[in-house]
């Protein structure tokens, strides 16, 4: 397995995060680490591979694990990408049901109920 800082990218916009928001809720969860944007974009280029502390906060404030930031190598690339398929999915679908939800909320608002 090797790290991936494009998987870093699609953590980052999935959680609809620009590069300085990723940097400020790295520092927040950890005070010790001090990225800024461009250490993000460095690491998402793949031109710096962040330490397990880092890359520790920048999963927490993606809401994604670890193991997300890796990606196969030689023979399980092809096992890599229908993975990475099933997550585009998996994503998709849950945004699909919060769009549905906010809908029903917004129709319970126009109705004069209170959302649950």
């Amino acid at each position: 397995m090797k790290f991936s800082g494009a998987r870093v990218t699609e953590a980052r916009v999935g959680a609809g995060l620009s590069k300085s928001d990723l940097a400020f809720a790295v520092r927040r969860l950890n005070p010790d680490l001090r990225p800024d944007a461009s250490a993000i974009s460095k690491i998402e280029r793949g031109d710096h591979e962040p330490k397990a502390n880092l890359l520790a906060a920048i999963a927490t404030a993606t809401g994604r694990d670890i193991d997300f930031f890796y990606e196969a190598e030689g023979d399980d690339a092809e096992a890599e990408e229908l993975v990475a398929a099933l997550r585009a999915r998996a994503t998709k679908a849950a945004a699909h049901r919060r769009i549905g939800e906010a809908v029903e909320e917004l129709v319970e608002l126009d109705r004069g109920q209170v959302p649950r």
